[in-house]
């Protein structure tokens, strides 16, 4: 991967990525210095022409290559402003619209331009830092397909976790972590949409909004997430989302229980246990052993564990099948099978 950068007053502004790799890890510092800023248009197709509005590249610019080979050095080179390409760069093309699947940002980062990721409807995954509290306006405009977010909590700073899924309004997936990387909290959040409905004979545009995603965004205290408030919106989940992504939703909280009550603990369990067939869906569809075997250990009854084997069956997942019938023996070994008799 090669990356267009150039200096500002506190480290490393990022212009563009090129390669043919669609993950993208934007290292935390280039040339000695900490990459600090994401430019407007970074990761968009139409990057060309908001340069070709504004008169082109202003700024000094250098090239820096994350291959090391006798020619080039992992090192740095300036790049004249006429040299500058935002569609090719030494027969690697750009990382940008569709192209791009995956992005972890650097811990260090403090702003990203506006319009940064538009037009990036593949992207599936975008690592980040709390820390990164300046978000250019229409940063998340069409990405429509993101499904997964992580964000690193950092102690004593303001969190970013509230813009972000303010422009967001599809299903989300988030993972916090702590400074070290760990796993601390994996939340799910349904999906909303706005519609604007005309009421003509009072000539006025009402909006009415759908799904009980937008709830979900607002449960914060000031900048830090309320694990409370989420777990209270459970009842609304369950009344409006398909069992199985409510299912995923409760092991999501049972198996990183951070905030988690011990009310809203047995709500999550009690509705597992009675959507085994969907718990089981959901746990696989994770492709997390945690997972799956945190939902074996949930089941009480002899059904429970029956449903499960049979959507491990379907599914052909063998590893959650050997977790369910283990769990089937170990729970009911001691207790006579039921004969079954049957009549012509």
């Amino acid at each position: 991967m090669k990356i267009l950068y150039s200096k500002t007053l506190d480290g490393i502004c990022i212009q563009r990525c090129f390669g043919l790799d669609g993950t993208v890890q934007i290292p935390d510092s280039l040339a000695g210095e900490p990459v600090t800023r994401l430019a407007a248009y970074l990761f968009s197709g139409s990057m060309a022409r908001a340069l070709r509005d504004r008169g082109g590249f202003e700024e000094p610019l250098f090239l820096w290559d994350s291959g090391e080979t006798p020619d080039f050095p992992r090192d740095s080179r300036p790049v004249s402003r006429e040299e500058a390409d935002t569609e090719l760069c030494d027969g690697l093309p750009a990382v940008c619209g569709g192209a791009l699947r995956e992005l972890c940002l650097p811990n260090g980062l403090k702003a990203v331009g506006a319009y940064a990721f538009y037009g990036c409807e593949d992207l599936k995954k975008l690592e980040c830092a709390s820390a990164t509290t300046d978000w250019g306006a229409g940063a998340f405009t069409g990405c429509t397909g993101l499904e997964r977010l992580s964000v690193s909590l950092l102690p004593g700073r303001k969190s970013c976790l509230k813009e972000i899924l303010s422009e967001l309004r599809q299903a989300l997936r988030v993972d916090l972590c702590d400074p070290a990387g760990e796993l601390t909290a994996r939340l799910v959040f349904p999906e909303f949409y706005e519609e604007s409905v005309e009421n003509t004979p009072a000539r006025i545009i009402m909006r009415e909004v759908h799904g009980c995603g937008h709830m979900y965004r607002y449960c914060f205290d000031g900048g830090d997430f309320d694990f409370r408030e989420y777990d209270r919106l459970f009842p609304y989940v369950q009344a409006q989302e398909p069992e199985e992504f409510v299912s995923g939703l409760a092991l999501c909280r049972l198996c990183f229980p951070a905030g988690l009550g011990p009310e809203a603990q047995e709500e999550y369990r009690a509705y597992i246990r009675e959507h085994p067939a969907a718990a089981a869906r959901a746990a696989m569809a994770e492709r997390d052993t945690t997972m799956t075997a945190r939902l074996a250990e949930e089941a009480r009854e002899r059904e429970q564990l029956l449903a499960m084997i049979g959507e491990a069956e379907r599914a052909g997942n063998a590893a959650a099948l050997a977790l369910f019938m283990d769990r089937l023996h170990r729970r009911f070994k001691n207790e006579r099978a039921v004969r079954r008799r049957f009549e012509l």
